[in-house]
C-alpha cells in the first residue's frame, strides 16, 4: 500500500512537512481538527463548515476520513503521528494513550457524521445547528442533533439519542435505547429492536417499536 508517515515535531515547536500533506492548522481555510483530550479522540469543526466525516476502528487505533473536499484534516494536540492514505483520509496514532471514547462535533452546517465503523469504544456525536445526518455504530452511542431537523441512527448498542430542537427522524435500531425528543416539534421515531424508552410530545410525535413512553 502506498502510504507516507508524518511525525509532528512538537518538541521543537514546529510541525514537520511531508509530501502531499495538508497545510497546518494556521493555513487551513476549513479545518477539521483531530486531537486527543485525556483518553478521548476528538474530531471537531471549529469554523462551522459543512462536514462529511467518517470515523472507524483500524486495529487498536482509528481512521478518520473527510469526504467534503472543501475541508481539510488538521492534526491537533496529542496526535503523535499520522499515516495518511490521502490528504483527507488518515490513520491516527495516539502514541501511549489508550482511547476510551471517540467524540465527533459538527457545529454549524448540515453535516454527515458517522461512527458506524467504530467497534471498540463508545462514541459521542454532536450535530449542533443545521440539518444533520448522524450515524452511530455497534458500541454505545450518545448522539445529540442540536437545532434544526436531523436524521439520527443509533446503530447497535445501548444508545442515548436526542434530536433536540426541530422535526427529527430518529431510529434506535438494535440495543436498549433511551430516546428524548420532547421539544415541541413533530418527530418521527422508530425504537427498533430490544427495549426502548421514548420521552415524547404525545400529541405531536409519531413512534413505533417503543416499549416505554415517558
Amino acid at each position: 500500500m502506498n502510504r507516507s508517515i508524518r511525525t509532528l515535531g512538537l518538541a521543537f515547536g514546529a510541525a514537520a512537512l511531508f509530501s502531499g500533506a495538508s497545510a497546518s492548522a494556521a493555513l487551513a481555510a476549513n479545518p477539521i481538527t483531530i486531537s486527543v483530550s485525556g483518553t478521548d479522540l476528538v474530531i471537531n469543526d471549529p469554523t462551522g463548515v459543512t462536514q462529511a466525516t467518517i470515523v472507524k476502528t483500524v486495529g487498536s487505533s482509528f481512521e478518520v476520513e473527510e469526504l467534503n473536499s472543501a475541508n481539510e484534516l488538521v492534526e491537533g494536540p496529542g496526535v503523535t503521528a499520522t499515516v495518511y492514505y490521502s490528504a483527507n483520509r488518515w490513520y491516527i496514532d495516539t502514541g501511549s494513550v489508550t482511547i476510551t471514547r471517540v467524540i465527533v462535533t459538527g457545529n454549524a452546517g448540515g453535516d454527515l457524521l458517522s461512527t458506524a465503523g467504530v467497534t471498540n469504544v463508545p462514541t459521542t456525536i454532536l450535530g449542533d445547528a443545521g440539518g444533520d445526518t448522524l450515524v452511530g455504530g455497534p458500541t454505545a452511542s450518545f448522539i445529540n442533533g442540536g437545532a434544526d431537523g436531523d436524521v439520527i441512527r443509533g446503530g447497535a448498542g445501548n444508545d442515548i439519542l436526542s434530536g433536540s430542537i426541530g422535526s427529527d427522524t430518529i431510529k434506535g435500531e438494535n440495543g436498549d435505547d433511551q430516546i428524548n425528543d420532547k421539544d415541541g416539534y413533530a418527530d418521527n421515531v422508530d425504537g427498533g429492536n430490544d427495549n426502548d424508552t421514548f420521552r415524547r410530545d404525545a400529541t405531536l410525535d409519531t413512534a413505533t417499536n417503543i416499549e416505554t413512553y415517558l
